[in-house]
């Protein structure tokens, strides 16, 4: 499970050579260009997230995500 996911998040950051992963030009703004009504969760989400949070860090998410991995086994073992 710790291989298959490092491996995931090798092969999703060496697919994007760029720092972050950006989900397109001015997501913000897009979500605000839908029809009223289209989107209403994805309109609340983009809105309380933000432009900044709307962006995808690879290192921070990885630590996190490792973080989460680690301590689910932990509280298996636990049990």
């Amino acid at each position: 499970m710790v291989v298959d996911f490092i491996h995931g998040f090798m092969l999703g950051e060496a697919s994007n050579p760029s720092e972050t992963f950006d989900i397109g030009p001015d997501p913000l703004e897009r979500v605000r260009a839908l029809p009223p009504g289209t989107a209403p969760t994805l309109a609340r989400v983009a809105e309380a997230l933000g432009e900044d949070g709307l962006r995808y860090e690879f290192d921070s998410a990885f630590e996190a995500a490792l973080d989460v991995l680690v301590k689910g086994i932990e509280a298996v073992a636990r049990n």
